[in-house]
Order: C-alpha cells, then sequence, then structure tokens
C-alpha cells in the first residue's frame, strides 16, 4: 500500500490518494520513501493532493513546514530548537533553500532575520543555494532580499551553473537584471562553456 499511496501523490490520483488514508490514516508517517508524502506532493505540484494530507492534521516537522510556508510551524520548532536553523532535510536541502523556491517570501524574510546562511549550499549533487533555487523558480522578491543579505550573485551549483545563467535560460529580464545589478559577472562560464549570453540565445 505504501508504494501505491506515493505513486497515487506523484502521479496526482487524488482518488486513491483519499482512500488509502481512509483505511490507513496514519501512512503519512509510515511509508518507505526518504521523502515524506507531504513534501513529494509539493515536490511534483500536486496542490490538491497535499491539501488532502494536510487536512489529516498531522503534525508538520520542521522541513514539511518549510515546503508549505508554514511561518508559524517553523517559528515554533525553532523556538524549541534554534540550533536546527541550519538543519537538512533528508535529501539535502536548507530551510532557506525550501522557502526560497517555492516562493515563500515571509518565511525567507523571518529566517533570514534568525541569522539563515544565505549561502549555503544543499548537500546533494545539485549543490544549489538559495539564490539559485530563486532564481530557478522565478520568484524576483526574494532574489533581491536574498542579494540585499549578501547572497554571492556568483555563486556555482553543479555544472559551474550561476543564477544569472539560470536567469538568461528561463528568459528572465527582470531576475537578469536584478543579478546584473548586484554583480554578478557575465563573462562566466558554466562547465559546458556557455555564458549568460548563450543560456539567453539557447
Amino acid at each position: 500500500m505504501s508504494t501505491q499511496f506515493i505513486e497515487a501523490i506523484k502521479s496526482g490520483d487524488s482518488d486513491t490518494v483519499a482512500t488509502i488514508l481512509k483505511q490507513s490514516p496514519n501512512i503519512i508517517r509510515e511509508t518507505e520513501s526518504p521523502v515524506s508524502p507531504i513534501m513529494l506532493s509539493v515536490y511534483y505540484g500536486q496542490k490538491q493532493i497535499a491539501q488532502l494530507l494536510l487536512q489529516t492534521g498531522v503534525a508538520l516537522t520542521l522541513h514539511e513546514a518549510a515546503v508549505v510556508g508554514n511561518l508559524g510551524r517553523v517559528q515554533a520548532l525553532l523556538a524549541d530548537n534554534p540550533e536546527q536553523l541550519e538543519e537538512l532535510s533528508s535529501d539535502g536541502f536548507s530551510l532557506l533553500g525550501f522557502a526560497a523556491y517555492f516562493g515563500h517570501e515571509a518565511l525567507v524574510k523571518w529566517l533570514l532575520e534568525q541569522g539563515a546562511e544565505v549561502n549555503r549550499k544543499s548537500n546533494n549533487p545539485m549543490k544549489v543555494a538559495a539564490l539559485h533555487s530563486a532564481a530557478s523558480a522565478q520568484h524576483v522578491g526574494i532574489a533581491r532580499l536574498l542579494l540585499e543579505h549578501r547572497a554571492d550573485a556568483n555563486l556555482e551549483q553543479e555544472q559551474g551553473v550561476r543564477p544569472l545563467h539560470q536567469a538568461a535560460h528561463n528568459g528572465d529580464v527582470e531576475m537578469t537584471r536584478l543579478m546584473l545589478q548586484h554583480g554578478a559577472d557575465s563573462s562566466l562560464v558554466s562547465d559546458n562553456g556557455k555564458s549568460a549570453l548563450d543560456w539567453a540565445r539557447d
């Protein structure tokens, strides 16, 4: 059932998810997936299923709360365990990285105020920092916040990709302008030899 539940989440089969939840309400915490069902539903863009899972009233973990943008829950959990501010998820991402990628600007602002490391990279092959996440997901307001808190506009992620490369690849003029205004070097190339201009042309 665990495998069926996970596959239903990924495919957006809300009927199957609801049926399994009714039969086994505790399955949210009993799956064998390395990433929790709630986080998985958000990763796959399954908003309806995410709501189904949240409506069960399950107590959110710290990283689940960051992924869904539940600022109050993050604040409560960190109030009891402030040392977890930089704790990475099971798949290697930071709280700030999650908040930046999924567009939770109020959470990003609060985490920065608490001293979250703005240039910390994920502990996985992607090696992304919060600014990479914001640029990739085209959250200009969040990117601006990060840059104002000394995010490195030239920081590399996997394959030598910089935030400016992502902005150019997305055709995001506003993000590209923002990166350049904060010191992004347009001459830098990724590991495949492409500059931001090349990424934009592609």
